[in-house]
């Protein structure tokens, strides 16, 4: 017999759910800019306040699973690093988000086709690319190398892996997300540490000193 607490635990889901399908539909129908909340609650038929019970802006209600994928993301490349070397460890690490990509992909190409609508939305997917980049950068310091140079040399390893990420993704959106996300993406972080060498695989190093040469007398 189910128990209070999880029927309660299973209406919220259907709750969340439903709010996510309903401002999905509007979205899709009058564009995010032209759609409100108290519309997304009366199609929904919840409260104003239940609404924000579930979501804190309109704009979450875009990117309800977001957080998590950046979470995931984390505790991927924390997992990796471990035991493999810095870069292999964001390769690992984004192979799995690829797949975790492609099983949600009806939801990703819908997101994508409301974001592309709404000026505002392209800008609040940024801010969310940032913190995605980020997180690689973290992965790609070196372990316990706080330095100013392997900090700022992680995050110019970052960008370059980050912009062949939205490259690719930027590619599958394209094709309707039919494309084997996994293969085009390993094939690009080839691509890229083939470019770079062996700067990728070993990670950022401090470069050595230059010793002036004297003058002779």
């Amino acid at each position: 017999m189910e128990t209070q607490g999880s029927l309660r635990a299973r209406k919220k889901i259907r709750t969340r759910e439903a709010l996510i399908e309903t401002a999905t539909r509007l979205f899709i129908e009058k564009g995010f800019d032209g759609t409100t909340v108290d519309e997304i609650a009366e199609a929904a038929e919840v409260s104003r306040s239940t609404f924000f019970r579930y979501f804190t802006t309109k704009e979450a209600v875009v990117f309800p699973n977001q957080r998590g994928r950046i979470d995931r993301l984390h505790s991927l490349l924390v997992q990796y690093k471990r035991e493999r070397p810095p870069f292999e460890a964001v390769r690992l690490a984004s192979t799995e988000m690829a797949k975790e990509f492609i099983r949600a992909r009806a939801e990703l190409i819908t997101q994508y086709e409301i974001i592309q609508a709404s000026p505002y939305l392209v800008v609040r997917q940024l801010e969310w690319d940032v913190e995605w980049e980020t997180a690689i950068a973290d992965a790609l310091v070196p372990g316990g190398d706080a330095s100013t140079y392997a900090v700022r040399e992680a995050r110019v390893l970052a960008g370059a892996v980050f912009g062949v990420i939205r490259v690719v993704l930027r590619e599958w959106y394209a094709t309707g997300c039919k494309g084997d996300l996994v293969a085009i993406g390993d094939r690009a972080l080839s691509i890229l540490e083939a470019g770079l060498g062996g700067a990728a695989a070993a990670g950022p190093t401090e470069p050595k000193p230059k010793v002036k040469k004297r003058k002779k007398s």
